[in-house]
């Protein structure tokens, strides 16, 4: 574990107590993720739960991901690749092998009190892993060590939605997301989806002000018993799909007509 990555370092535990740290890490967050609606802070309800996912024939690497299905988009033929001079890249992961990361940094990252969890947490069952399997899951690596992951989804035949992104604190200076998510989104826009959408909570600014220089509008609020009060924003492919929200829901300057064409707004 390096020094500047901001984690204690843990005692030496059993196999049990391992598994009673990792139900209590991931079934006690409070949710309120980076970007939102995060695995990271759901639960794993018992230790069967991931054996008995793959044992009714959906070994988590097995379930098409949603994305080739509807896009044909296949991250393989894209990844690794790198971001910075230093060495920083992103790999192509799946859910169970992202599971120790944010076990293990989520609390920090997010700022969460790990053992008071205000919202309905549901159990990290057989669905909720298939679901996870379809979804696509990317490792941010330095170094070969895992210093980020970033969790995106369809949301319908046109919607992709950014589920999670989180990065370890002596990382989050970097602007990372600046560079890797325009990467992906160049792709998925080419594989056809029209927008991209996101939550997070109105107390995370560094988010909003992230998402907005990238483009995003906001284009609603979202109040639900699993992740409490969430700002949504969208970022529009289409000119057109964006003048319409622009127009019938906005008043006042419209600045995303100033920056059309550039990757994200700047100051």
């Amino acid at each position: 574990m390096c020094p500047d990555d901001g984690v204690r370092p843990r005692p030496e535990r059993n196999e049990a107590a391992g598994a009673e740290e990792l139900r209590r890490e991931l079934g006690a967050c409070d949710k309120r993720l980076l970007l939102s609606r995060s695995v990271g802070a759901e639960t794993l309800s018992q230790d069967q739960d991931l054996r008995s996912a793959k044992g009714d024939g959906h070994e988590p690497g097995e379930p098409g991901k949603m994305s080739r299905f509807l896009w044909g988009i296949d991250w393989s033929e894209w990844l690794p690749r790198g971001f910075t001079d230093d060495g920083i890249e992103l790999h192509l992961s799946d859910i169970e092998s992202a599971l120790p990361f944010i076990s293990a940094h989520y609390g920090e990252i997010f700022e969460q009190d790990l053992e008071r969890g205000r919202f309905y947490s549901e159990p990290f069952d057989g669905a909720k892993l298939r679901y996870y399997g379809m979804a696509d899951v990317f490792e941010i690596k330095h170094a070969e060590r895992t210093i980020g992951v970033f969790i995106g989804t369809p949301s319908d035949w046109s919607t992709y939605y950014l589920r999670s992104m989180g990065l370890l604190p002596a990382y989050q200076g970097r602007k990372l997301p600046g560079v890797i998510l325009p990467f992906l989104f160049d792709r998925l826009a080419g594989g056809g989806v029209r927008r991209f959408e996101a939550d997070t909570s109105p107390s995370n600014l560094a988010t909003v002000r992230r998402l907005t220089h990238l483009g995003f509008n906001v284009t609603g609020t979202v109040l639900s018993e699993r992740w409490g009060a969430l700002l949504r924003l969208t970022k529009f492919v289409d000119e057109g799909a964006e003048d319409v929200f622009l127009d019938k829901f906005c008043s006042g300057i419209r600045y995303q007509r100033r920056h059309r064409g550039n990757q994200h707004i700047t100051q």
